[in-house]
């Protein structure tokens, strides 16, 4: 469910960032462009509670509410790289324990790395999703789409799974999306 409320949402956006990006010239088209973001808008804010609601986000919940509580006690600089895995302490709760990591990047990298990590971590997340779209409103083709939904995906992934502090091809794909270098806008002349 949350995979198809994503994928919606994503559609939802692309699909008006393209008409925007495309035609925006058009009033017809702003307004399909503007009805499709707002759209995805709509949809998100009426499934997301309901989502919330289900048993899958009431244990992410109380997992959140748990790890809140030890971010708490070391913001600055956390309690180090892996300290979900390798500090027992941290783990007491049972429910940690069944977790297998703290299902939000943002929270494990607060966990381990504190508000240092965050200030390293949030702008490679903006750039992930600013690099695409500065080239998508540049260069509307496949490429620039395909890195759009993409790094739109792995990004939303990260609220609600930890794919930082592993390996994971989601967070090879968020960087990819921050380090790729914008193509160049080709004029006729």
């Amino acid at each position: 469910v949350v995979s198809t409320v994503m994928a919606l949402g994503a559609a939802g956006l692309i699909v008006g960032y393209r008409t925007l990006a495309t035609t925006g010239r058009n009033a017809a088209a702003r307004i399909l462009g503007g009805g499709s973001v707002a759209f995805a808008a709509i949809a998100g804010a009426i499934a997301g509670p309901i989502l919330w609601r289900t048993q899958n986000f009431e244990q992410r919940q109380q997992l959140w509410d748990l790890l809140a509580d030890r971010i708490r006690a070391h913001p600055t600089k956390g309690y180090g790289f892996f300290a979900y895995w390798d500090i027992p302490s941290l783990l007491v709760p049972r429910l940690l324990v069944r977790s297998g990591s703290a299902h939000n990047s943002f929270m494990e990298v607060l966990l381990g790395l504190g508000f240092i990590g965050l200030a390293v971590f949030v702008p490679i997340m903006l750039l992930a999703v600013i690099q695409p779209l500065r080239d998508g409103w540049r260069h509307f083709d496949s490429t620039a789409f395909l890195w759009i939904a993409v790094t739109f995906f792995a990004v939303l992934s990260n609220m609600t799974e930890s794919f930082i502090l592993w390996f994971s091809y989601l967070w090879i794909i968020v960087l990819a999306g921050a380090i790729r270098r914008p193509r160049p806008v080709v004029t006729d002349g």
